[in-house]
């Protein structure tokens, strides 16, 4: 399962960092992101109840046709069609388990621990992005002035192009399949004698 919940975090932010060139863009798109896959995942639990079958797969195609239709009239004006079709790619990925192997189907927990554990990893990679490759903070968002951190000069600039986010990802997830998510099993005074 712990393996399962790494790979779905790493495929779900893959498309999200190429328009996460700044903390601002991540920060917006990770909270698209752990919105509509919550309302989809609730919406998808109600569908089980109340479908069978084949008109199951149909509803649940319809679903995703409706809130792709919603996300653009909403977002289209405050974000581009990039970035729109990047959101509906990983909506498609973190909700590939309704239609693909209903006996296995992910819970809303751990829905909502991919959900929140990608728009964290996200997030961090858009900050990572913006302060290593250009120096500066700006979060015009909660009206921020730009923060230098440290000169321009001194800045990786490769990493605001996609190809560099994709390079700072990898060393992200190089990180996360480097930890091991084994409880510790706590030893009895018995044992140690």
């Amino acid at each position: 399962m712990k393996q399962f919940v790494k790979s779905m975090i790493i495929l779900s932010i893959l498309p999200l960092i190429f328009i996460s060139t700044t903390f601002e863009n991540a920060l917006i798109a990770g909270l698209v992101l752990v919105v509509v896959t919550m309302a989809i995942k609730g919406l998808s639990l109600l569908i089980d109840k109340l479908a069978e079958g084949r008109f199951r797969t149909y509803t649940y195609v319809i679903l995703t046709a409706g809130i792709v239709s919603l996300l653009n009239i909403i977002l289209g004006t405050y974000i581009s069609q990039t970035e729109l079709y990047s959101i509906y790619f990983v909506l498609f990925i973190l909700n590939v388990d309704l239609v693909y192997n209903p006996s296995e189907k992910v819970t809303a927990v751990k829905q909502l621990v991919i959900s929140a554990l990608s728009f964290v990893l996200i997030v961090f990679v858009g900050l990572l992005r913006e302060v290593l490759g250009t120096g500066t903070l700006t979060i015009a968002l909660f009206n921020v002035d730009t923060i230098q951190i440290f000169a321009s000069k001194y800045a990786i600039s490769f990493l605001q192009q996609a190809s560099g986010g994709f390079v700072l990802a990898g060393f992200v997830f190089g990180i996360i399949n480097s930890l091991d998510f084994i409880k510790v099993k706590e030893v009895a005074k018995d044992d140690i004698l």
